[in-house]
């Protein structure tokens, strides 16, 4: 029995499986792996049960209602997080900063909600529990080349003799990494062929064969063979660091500017033609390159108030089957306020706009989910713009602030138009591995997609 990536790749949950014997996979069945969460929403629909296929996405710490993890540790241990605050923030060089609230309260790369104004961007590189002690440094400094497992569990193999390469994923949502395992003594040594960002101690570390979980463990803190947690405190702290990626609250609104690039009206729809490729040359048996065009229909369909008493809306998305009908897909939320304009899609809530909208303003899309950063900014604001025979007077492009490097790309364009929404998309990522067989050519490989998407039509029901 083994443990695989899932169908659908924005739900996979092979990452928090790891820790799973052979004895509990051989009594385990997932009867939903095989379908992506539109067919289950679709299946719903046809079934007749409109509200279940249409109810939104869960995120966040599900036992937390108000997403408010410090808030839930300082009322479960009042003298414990007492005891943990005026703790000290210092610099990898160990030039002391400021003080803190808490070590509990950081994670391995947060970025936002430091406490301190240093006049350039810090990053938090290094947790010190025994001292209460966070280490803060510049973006370059949180990467890493290698890094040790503790208590590690295999599922492929029964142990690990010798060393195996293997993609290394080292939280949620992370794609993976090219990385050699090597087995010392109770603990597994990860040497990564890339530098990796945001290795949190006491995070999973899981190890895939493509599709296959080879296995998985606990991230250890960098220069220390074990992680000393002890009590409740720590064990709650413990599962909210693996439950929860960030919960941050806007900024109040500066002005009030730019909100008719995020309109919302009922009945409005916009037409796309959506064109995707994809290629991967690790797949088994043999490489896989594929593409795929068709017609995307996005209608607001109701607007609603929100759990954080926010105004929102609902949106169903439809695509043109064989026929020429539209066939629902899948349904996305959307909300917005004075400073910002958020999309909950295919699970994932995104911070699509920041307002007021200027030139250069950028901003993490990805702040309120486990994703990777995707810093973006803003190019080309109240520009007018040409689409299809379309003529517009007033636009903008959100582009993807960070350039690619030799073994990842991603390129990411978003353009709205004010009064519609957004109109054209374009989004790249791909990652390359370079190989040297003796006496061979070098050997390229590439594992990536390519998404296209631009407005054809758009109206009022």
């Amino acid at each position: 029995m083994g443990c695989f990536l899932g169908l659908d790749p924005g739900k996979d949950q092979s990452y928090v499986l790891w820790g799973l014997e052979q004895e509990n996979l051989a009594r385990t069945r997932f009867p939903i792996g095989k379908f992506h969460k539109s067919d289950i929403r679709k299946m719903a629909l046809d079934s007749g049960f409109p509200e279940l296929a249409s109810k939104g996405d869960s995120y966040e710490i599900c036992f937390i209602p108000d997403n408010d993890y410090r808030g839930f540790l300082k009322r479960k241990e009042p003298e414990t997080t007492a005891k943990l605050a005026h703790g000290k923030l210092v610099s990898v060089g160990g030039t002391e900063l400021g003080e803190h609230d808490g070590y509990p309260f950081f994670t391995i790369g947060q970025r936002k909600g430091l406490g301190i104004a240093t006049g350039e961007p810090l990053y938090v590189t290094e947790i010190k529990p025994e001292t209460n002690t966070v280490v803060l440094g510049r973006k370059e400094d949180p990467d890493r080349q290698s890094m040790w497992v503790r208590r590690p569990n295999f599922q492929k193999i029964d142990a690990l003799n010798g060393d195996i390469e293997a993609v290394t994923k080292v939280r949620y949502k992370d794609k993976g990494t090219p990385s050699t395992l090597k087995m010392d003594g109770e603990r597994v040594k990860i040497e990564f062929h890339a530098p990796v960002r945001g290795i949190a101690p006491g995070q999973s570390a899981v190890f895939y064969d493509g599709d296959d979980v080879i296995g998985g463990g606990f991230i250890e803190r960098e220069n220390q063979a074990s992680m000393k947690k002890t009590g409740y405190f720590a064990l709650v702290t413990f599962a909210l660091v693996i439950a929860f990626s960030a919960c941050k609250k806007e900024d109040p609104p500066i002005v009030d500017l730019g909100y008719g690039y995020f309109p919302v009206k009922v009945g409005s729809w916009i037409e796309y033609q959506v064109d995707s490729m994809w290629r991967n040359d690790n797949a088994v048996p043999e490489p896989l390159w594929d593409s795929l065009s068709y017609r995307m229909l996005e209608r607001v369909i109701e607007e609603y108030t929100d759990d954080e008493g926010r105004p929102a809306h609902r949106i169903h998305r439809f695509i043109k089957n064989d026929q020429d009908e539209w066939v629902i897909r899948d349904v996305w939320t959307g909300t917005h306020n004075s400073s910002a304009a958020e999309r909950t899609e295919e699970n994932e809530r995104r911070l699509k706009l920041s307002f007021p909208t200027r030139n250069n303003r950028s901003w993490d899309m990805n702040v309120y989910n486990t994703d990777e950063e995707l810093e973006v900014n803003y190019k080309e604001v109240d520009t007018p713009y040409a689409l299809n025979g379309m003529a517009f007077d007033s636009t903008l492009v959100v582009r993807n602030k960070v350039g690619p490097n030799a073994v990842n790309k991603r390129n990411f364009d978003e353009r709205y138009v004010k009064n519609i929404g957004m109109v054209q998309k374009y989004w790249e990522e791909s990652n390359t591995q370079t190989t040297y067989p003796i006496g061979l050519p070098p050997q390229v490989r590439v594992e990536g997609f390519r998404l296209d998407m631009e407005m054809v039509a758009y109206g009022q029901d």
